[in-house]
């Protein structure tokens, strides 16, 4: 028993080990700075040096996707190079090599906002033993919590990084009130915090960072990985508080019609669980679920109203 288990212990790290071997690129380093305004909206810029290792490397990323939701913002790719491995630089015109569409990708879980967009930019040229260097600017005009900032960094990846610098630039008077590292690396991540002129700058570094190898049906990768998540809201009833207030007026929106569909429904029915079961077997099989974001004060976040 005792060298079978070894045997499957080293069937295990060899096919872990090869599978950090066979990493499509390497993320050499990256910076990102955000500067955050006092209503919680903010500004991103993103660099990062990608070294490409073989074919797969190349085939990953000469076809880049951004993900945003233009009711909240936008993203664009301001620098896009090459570095071929003479030194040579070639410069590759991200707008010209740029789409935006919607992202279908939704539809799989029968949800659709039409403002969930994916900037689709090709990087043609690219070749192994390249560097890939990209720029990316974020601009959120909207936050998703009223005067609130909050982000998620993602320290780590299917591929191995070398550097990561992560800065979140905040007005001295909105501090975050909310900073926490999940499934960290040890050793791999440090952390320093500065005031200056008005401002609070905290600093997370990650370094030497191991790829991440991806399971068989595993939940998304990054929220299984090394992160770092962000926020000024000081607790979870603020929270509660501003969805409450915020889907009020939207379930307050009972018709005539519905009431005496409900009246209807749990006639003669005797306790709560007996006309809870009526109205959910009624609603699950006779209500289709409309999965369509229309709103606009908090699109994806609040309710539809009731009578629809």
């Amino acid at each position: 028993m005792k060298n079978f288990l070894l045997l499957i212990t080293f069937f295990i790290c060899l096919a872990v080990s090869g599978a950090e071997a066979k990493a499509p690129y390497i993320l050499l380093f990256d910076r990102e700075y955000i500067t955050v305004n006092p209503d919680g909206t903010y500004t991103g810029v993103d660099e990062c040096r990608y070294k490409v290792l073989n074919h797969d490397g190349v085939k990953k990323l000469r076809e880049l996707s951004l993900h945003f939701n233009s009711s909240y913002g936008s993203i664009a790719v301001s620098k896009l190079v090459i570095v071929k491995p003479d030194g040579r630089q070639i410069t590759i015109d991200p707008v010209k090599n740029s789409s935006v569409n919607t992202e279908s990708s939704q539809l799989d879980s029968a949800i659709f906002d039409p403002a969930q967009k994916v900037l689709s930019v090709t990087v043609p040229g690219l070749e192994t033993g390249d560097i890939l260097e990209v720029t990316s600017v974020e601009k959120i005009t909207k936050s998703r919590m009223p005067g609130e900032f909050s982000d998620i960094a993602v320290l780590q990846a299917d591929f191995p990084i070398e550097y990561y610098e992560y800065i979140v630039d905040m007005p001295e008077s909105k501090p975050l009130k909310s900073i926490c590292i999940k499934d960290e690396e040890k050793g791999t991540v440090s952390f320093t915090e500065e005031k200056k002129n008005g401002r609070i700058i905290y600093k997370w570094i990650a370094r030497n960072v191991p790829q991440a190898v991806p399971e068989s049906a595993m939940p998304a990768m990054y929220t299984c990985i090394q992160r770092v998540l962000t926020g000024t809201v000081a607790s979870w009833e603020d929270i509660s508080r501003w969805y409450d207030k915020l889907s009020a007026p939207r379930l307050a929106k009972v018709s005539d019609a519905m009431r005496k569909k409900t009246a209807e429904l749990t006639a003669g029915k005797n306790s709560d669980m007996e006309k809870i079961t009526a109205l959910f077997q009624f609603v699950s099989q006779q209500i289709r679920y409309t999965g369509i974001t229309s709103e606009e004060n908090a699109p994806g976040y609040e309710p539809h109203d009731v009578d629809q």
